[in-house]
């Protein structure tokens, strides 16, 4: 595991509560889900590697974190603006954090 300066990290990366308006994977992978992510200010797309793991329309409606400060890139051609913040059980299998319907939209974490 690689060590990193956490009050770097906490005070560079934004955290912010999102809602899972879309998703669809993305033609050509198996791996990747495009997600459309309404912030509270602004929409927001995120392409994500965990289409072996979930599928799409599960993710629908879903209120989750994303760190929404990164530089956007183009994968498969699709400008992705952020990351979506998730989990990993012990055995290494990736999760959503699922924050429910009452969690406000645009709320920051952290």
């Amino acid at each position: 595991m690689k060590n990193i300066n956490i009050q770097d990290f906490y005070e560079n990366a934004e955290f912010t509560v999102g809602r899972i308006y879309r998703a669809n994977r993305v033609g050509g992978s198996d791996k990747l889900i495009r997600l459309d992510v309404n912030c509270g200010d602004r929409d927001i797309v995120i392409v994500t590697n965990l289409g072996k793991h979930f599928h799409p329309e599960k993710l629908v409606n879903v209120h989750t974190i994303f760190i929404t400060n990164f530089p956007s890139v183009v994968i498969k051609g699709i400008k992705s603006d952020g990351m979506l913040f998730y989990g990993k059980t012990p055995d290494g299998m990736p999760f959503v954090i699922n924050l429910g319907q009452h969690t406000p939209i645009g709320s920051k974490v952290g």
